[in-house]
């Protein structure tokens, strides 16, 4: 698979140039939101405001992700891209003002810029895919863009977690804001080396203007409902993961290395992540996302998995159950990202995609909330029974769509 992956970048320059200029921009992102956070701590900021940086770090996304729709069909889609991006530099301004003044509402401008972003890029992305890439390529592009996403982790939230409180808040923006502008200057690069696939979308006017669920297709449907519901069968569990890692105590010594247990199991959450689809690989994604009783017991097997995290007292058996859980939960991942892209036409994706941002941004902002709660009023084992409920509903969603297609072609086409 690895070959299949380096064989597609080498063969479209411009998508492997946009992939990199993706990956500078959420590490630009995650470096915003560990600075904004560490400035709050450092401040010694009333929870109040811990409050409304969280919901400044998911609301903005609402909105931006709508006007990005409307201006894929008005401007080049490399235009607004790089526009999204000196914005993220730009408002970098914010925490600076706020670390040099120690007022607090700096730091949560930039937060609400660095959502603003990533909602904004959402659509535009999804349309440079469906533009660039034929049917039987998705599978491909789909692991590599789930790469990006683990990436994005690894040198951003890592790397950044790592560097804040070592080369001091003002030289940390400024490595920020030098990501922003690169990934600025790739998408230039990118435009140069295709310009046709970054032409604005033509659409007709009238679906432009409202996304009607009547109109689509049951498997435009399974499609759009998959990565919602993954998000609130799975968010809830991994949304407490950082404090079921306190609990094994501050540090873990490894040789000349001082780790946080928290930082080990987000770690092993990414390797996980990049393991999972090497074992997707194999498989026909038609099939696996045709087939109820995959996509169900791989939701089952991953809140299993988080019960042995949950209760497990040897670190290491909580690790590997870690890795296992997101390998389960990353294959679902992938076939939803998979079917999306491929049910829905250049044409329409935008505007769709930003109302499927809108939905999975408020399905895990809903599901991290009552986590939240359930764990404080009972313990974190209940989030997995409560979990449970989450999958029944979509097993029974996933039932429901199948007895609309049950005559489908698409049923008898194997698995290997």
């Amino acid at each position: 698979m690895l070959l299949q992956l380096l064989s597609l970048l080498k063969n479209n320059k411009d998508f492997s140039i946009i992939s990199l200029a993706t990956l500078f921009s959420g590490i630009g992102t995650a470096l915003t939101v560990i600075a904004v956070y560490g400035e709050l701590s450092n401040a010694r900021a009333q929870p109040f405001f811990y409050s409304v940086a969280f919901i400044l770090s998911l609301f903005p996304g609402l909105f931006s992700s709508a006007l990005a729709a409307k201006l894929s069909a008005k401007i080049k889609i490399s235009t607004a891209l790089i526009l999204a991006e000196c914005c993220g530099a730009i408002f970098l301004v914010m925490p600076m003002i706020g670390v040099a003044t120690k007022v607090v509402w700096f730091l949560l401008v930039a937060l609400f810029m660095t959502s603003a972003v990533s909602g904004f890029q959402s659509p535009i992305y999804q349309t440079f895919i469906r533009r660039k890439f034929k049917d039987e390529e998705l599978k491909l592009v789909s692991i590599c863009s789930v790469y990006i996403f683990s990436a994005n982790f690894i040198f951003g939230e890592a790397l950044g977690t790592v560097l804040y409180p070592l080369v001091g808040t003002k030289i940390y923006l400024f490595i920020d804001l030098f990501s922003y502008l690169l990934a600025a200057v790739l998408i230039f690069l990118a435009y140069k080396k295709n310009k046709d696939v970054f032409n604005p979308v033509q659409t007709n006017p009238e679906k432009r203007a409202v996304f009607l669920w009547k109109s689509l297709n049951v498997f435009q449907k399974r499609a759009f409902l998959l990565t919602p519901f993954l998000a609130l069968c799975c968010a809830p569990a991994m949304s407490l993961l950082p404090a079921i890692g306190a609990e094994h105590g501050k540090e873990i010594v490894a040789g000349s290395f001082i780790i946080a247990p928290a930082l080990v199991f987000l770690l092993f959450k990414t390797l996980g992540q990049i393991i999972g689809p090497f074992v997707a690989n194999r498989y026909n994604f038609d099939r696996l996302f045709a087939s109820n009783g995959i996509i169900t017991a791989l939701l089952m097997l991953y809140l299993g998995l988080y019960y042995v995290i949950y209760t497990a007292k040897n670190l290491t058996i909580a690790c590997l159950s870690i890795v296992l859980a997101h390998i389960a939960s990353n294959i679902v991942y992938i076939l939803a990202s998979y079917s999306f892209t491929k049910h829905f036409d250049e044409s329409v994706i935008a505007v769709v995609s930003a109302r499927h941002y809108q939905v999975c941004l408020i399905a895990m902002c809903l599901s991290g909330l009552w986590a939240g709660i359930v764990a404080e009023k009972f313990n974190t084992v209940t989030v997995i029974y409560v979990s449970m409920f989450f999958i029944a509903l979509t097993f029974l969603n996933l039932i429901k769509q199948s007895h609309k297609k049950k005559d489908s072609a698409l049923c008898e086409s194997p698995i290997i």
